[in-house]
């Protein structure tokens, strides 16, 4: 898997396909960074909004939860089952 982006343009690409998306309506900061920790090894998407309020900052959970659906779409099968509900008055 692998996950580029330039412009606050995301585009992560997989084993299933390649997702892009458009992060450029929010002034946010998003880098590629190296882990530094010991134990663990690779790369982590970091997000970072500067002088927000709390609305405004509510945003960077919602960027990091995007990211990571886009991730979890190109690496994994998904199966969607509808369910038909019948309503009689």
């Amino acid at each position: 898997m692998k996950v580029s982006i330039k412009s606050r343009i995301v585009t992560v690409k997989g084993p299933r396909g390649e997702i892009t998306k458009p992060f450029n309506h929010k002034a946010i900061d998003i880098k590629i960074l190296d882990t530094i920790a010991l134990k663990k090894k690779g790369k982590y998407v970091r997000l970072r909004m500067w002088n927000a309020s709390y609305k405004q900052a509510a945003a960077v959970t919602t960027f990091k939860t995007l990211i990571s659906h886009m991730i979890t779409g190109v690496t994994e099968v998904s199966i969607y089952k509808s369910k038909i509900a019948l309503i009689t008055p």
